[in-house]
């Protein structure tokens, strides 16, 4: 289905335009998911669809990325740090809040096709204003869920991977920062 809407959206709208839209569209209804559920909860009786959902368009995602021959490694590797979370929210770790919560963190593509043309200096803004009041408290979050709130030194699958969540999405957004501010 991924693919098929896709493929509509460049029909229609050109290759370039249509894959915008695509991937702005998808971040819009999964970061819209996160917070429906950060807001009224029955984050337990979604969890296995909004899963699904960013399991598949991640990797369609990523496999329209290897045939565009796109050269972003920060988001090629962002997509595949985050597919191992959603994987492993979807069989070995029932944090269904959590799971949504990191959805939030897609409100940073939501406007790339709108605005990406015509107004790029509002895009920049909107993208600054996600990297610091949005992503920057979802990482500082897990991190204090995982070492302040979490007493026991057990290393659990869970733990390993979201260590490297809380230190790999910091790094990307400081890279993203800086190329939005051209540091």
């Amino acid at each position: 289905m991924q693919l098929f809407i896709k493929y509509l959206l460049e029909f229609f709208l050109g290759y370039n335009n249509g894959y915008d839209w695509y991937r702005s569209c998808n971040c819009f209804m999964l970061m819209t998911r996160g917070i429906y559920v950060t807001i009224y909860g029955n984050a337990d009786n979604m969890l296995y669809n909004t899963c699904n959902m960013y399991i598949s368009y991640t990797a369609v995602d990523l496999l329209i990325i290897y045939q565009k021959k796109i050269n972003r490694i920060e988001l090629i590797f962002h997509h595949f740090i985050t597919l191992f979370a959603y994987l492993h929210f979807r069989y070995f770790n029932n944090d269904a809040y959590l799971a949504h919560l990191f959805l939030l963190a897609e409100s940073l593509s939501i406007f790339n096709a709108l605005l990406r043309k015509n107004h790029s200096n509002l895009l920049k803004k909107w993208r600054l204003f996600c990297l610091l009041c949005i992503r920057l408290p979802l990482w500082l979050l897990l991190f204090n869920t995982i070492y302040v709130k979490d007493f026991t030194n057990i290393l659990t699958t869970s733990k390993i991977l979201f260590t490297l969540v809380s230190v790999t999405m910091p790094i990307i957004d400081v890279y993203l920062f800086k190329k939005i501010v051209n540091l």
